[in-house]
């Protein structure tokens, strides 16, 4: 799990503050990514590095107003950006499972 802030300083996508964050797969596996917030609607987008392209995103499939994107990859680098639905910042804890 990583424990992290969503704040004005942070990265801006679709003008809203966005914390990314990168992964390798050395071979195609099914991938879990969550996050979860008290304090904002959670929205995940998960990009393909290589293409720049959004291969999965969600607003509210987690419980409540969290995020939860499960999705087949192929070998490769990907990048997480988690956001706000609306935003919103404050704290938030996101979990990846392979």
């Amino acid at each position: 799990s990583t424990i992290g802030t969503l704040s004005n300083g942070s990265c801006l996508f679709a003008s809203d503050p966005t914390n990314f964050y990168e992964f390798q797969l050395s071979q195609s596996r099914t991938v879990t990514l969550a996050l979860n917030s008290r304090a904002f609607d959670a929205y995940l987008i998960l990009f393909d590095r290589n293409t720049g392209g959004v291969v999965a995103s969600d607003d509210d499939s987690g419980v409540e107003l969290n995020a939860m994107i499960v999705q087949d990859l192929a070998a490769g680098t990907y990048v997480i950006g988690a956001t706000s639905f609306d935003g919103g910042t404050g704290g938030y804890t996101m979990s990846t499972s392979q």
